[in-house]
């Protein structure tokens, strides 16, 4: 994807995380962990961020869209509506693990990088 593209999605306002929805936004690492971290590990936890946020994000298009089909099939009964609302909730449920394993690693990355007697913070 080119860069244009990217930046467009992430500035289209259907990719902005609705305020109530706190579980769609990117773990951050503690400041003081993050500073204590080699130049390597803070690489790769801003990299693996940057994955979270495009999984948010992606994760976010689809619950925004998917909102008007869910209204349809709550007023309406149509089974082929309500069979893609089911679909893509799966989606979200694999898209919502991947960040899951995804924070799991940085958090894996980060502990053994640390001093030893700070593991107990990650």
């Amino acid at each position: 994807m080119c860069k244009e593209d990217y930046k467009q999605i992430l500035d289209d306002d259907i990719s902005k995380r609705p305020t109530n929805c706190h579980a769609l936004a990117p773990v951050e690492c503690n400041t003081q962990i993050l500073e204590a971290l080699k130049v390597e590990a803070k690489k790769a936890d801003f990299r693996m961020k940057e994955v979270s946020k495009d999984i948010l994000k992606a994760a976010t298009i689809i619950i925004t869209v998917l909102l008007a089909p869910d209204r349809i099939t709550q007023t309406i009964r149509h089974e082929g509506v309500a069979h893609g609302v089911v679909l893509i909730n799966g989606t979200l449920a694999l898209l919502g693990n991947t960040n899951y394993h995804n924070n799991l690693v940085k958090r894996f990355l980060i502990k053994h990088e640390i001093n030893p007697r700070y593991n107990h913070l990650c």
